[in-house]
């Protein structure tokens, strides 16, 4: 092969190493397009979704322990909420959770399980002075010592994950109070948008 014949031969060959090099350069940018949006998806615990949590304990206000995987085989799964009586944020999920027991405690298929992270005496006894909190359908347990928050790799509240009745991670979020996530994740409606989901304040004996 010589001549015109050969500098076609070669031409076409550097076309496709340049075209090879291309798709490379792309399979790499595309790589690390993929590790910026990972690394921009914040962790909110150390289980994925899909994953069974670990089994525990925790007591309520009368000392009673509740098992997790007991209260969450009762119905279609629970929303499981970690939060503190001193967290402004959670004063405004809190109101969400009382707005949506008195308007759907009948119909509520989850079981909303309310986790007070700290002092007992702060973070249930609070909660336990809201009547509008006291249904079958919402369970309102200490974390005193925050070993389950610990337990669960979670380092902020509130945080809320959802879990099937097999405990099994539905879906988590680190702002449990925005965007009404806590509606979708207990398959409940929304309030309409002239209603207005009042800040918890805590009753005062």
């Amino acid at each position: 092969m010589s001549g015109p014949w050969a500098i076609a031969f070669a031409v076409q060959w550097l076309l496709v190493l340049m075209l090879l090099l291309l798709v490379a350069g792309i399979l790499r940018q595309l790589s690390l397009l993929q590790q910026g949006v990972n690394a921009a998806v914040p962790v909110v615990s150390t289980y994925r979704n899909g994953q069974r949590i670990d089994d525990f304990e925790l007591p309520d206000a009368n000392g009673t322990q509740w098992r997790i995987s007991d209260l969450v085989s009762q119905r279609e799964g629970a929303v499981l909420l970690f939060v503190s009586s001193s967290c402004p944020a959670c004063l405004i999920l809190l109101g969400q959770i009382r707005e949506l027991v008195s308007r759907e405690v009948l119909t509520l298929k989850k079981t909303l399980i309310v986790m007070g992270v700290g002092s007992t005496s702060t973070a249930v006894q609070l909660l336990e002075a809201e009547p509008a909190l006291r249904s079958s359908k919402v369970v309102i347990l200490s974390d005193a010592g925050a070993t389950i928050l610990r337990q669960f790799g979670i380092t902020s509240v509130p945080t809320g994950l959802t879990v099937d009745q097999h405990t099994r991670v539905v879906d988590q979020n680190l702002n449990p109070h925005v965007a009404n996530w806590l509606y979708g994740a207990a398959d409940a409606t929304p309030p309409t948008e002239d209603a207005t989901v009042a800040r918890w304040v805590p009753i005062v004996h």
